[in-house]
């Protein structure tokens, strides 16, 4: 399994995207995990087409980890971008975000770093962020832009080969 995660900046804007792929053959499980967490970033996007409040990306994140017996990492956040590779607002994935109304003109990452771990992040030295021993950490990043015609999602793409 190896997660891209790509950042550009061109013309002083700035994208911002992570994948997840499976390289050869793995267990069912990893396989799971790295569906579900693809698929999470489509109901989040979903439940802000109903609520029009970026609060509601947390809930459905941690509503449904906890469902599929997977953990999101508290450490990371989702975040505006534009000018800057991280602006305000902060979107975190615990449940506990603060009601934001979305407005034409928004654009943010969602970006949960799922696991199925039940141990904290262990970091060496040089700040490197571990797991624990036969866990995974899959990440799926969209940027998701607020539209006068809807809610759109800017890094999503066809695959170039299966």
């Amino acid at each position: 399994m190896v997660t891209v995660d790509v950042v550009l900046q061109k013309n002083g804007w700035f994208g911002d995207g992570a994948w997840t792929y499976i390289v050869g053959s793995c267990s069912s499980d990893l396989t799971k995990m790295v569906s579900f967490a693809n698929d999470l970033i489509y109901k989040a996007v979903d439940s802000l087409k109903e609520t029009l409040n970026l609060n509601i990306i947390g809930n459905i994140i941690e509503k449904e980890c906890k469902k599929n017996n997977f953990r999101v990492l508290k450490e990371g956040a989702g975040h505006g971008i534009g000018q800057s590779i991280h602006e305000e607002p902060q979107i975190s994935f615990n449940g506990e975000s603060e009601s934001i109304p979305l407005q034409t003109g928004m654009v943010f990452t969602i970006e949960p770093v799922i696991t199925n771990s039940t141990l904290p992040l262990e970091y060496d030295h040089y700040g490197t962020a571990y797991l624990d021993v036969d866990s995974y950490a899959v990440q799926f990043e969209h940027m998701v832009a607020v539209n006068d015609w809807g809610i759109e999602i800017l890094t999503e793409r066809k695959p170039f080969f299966k």
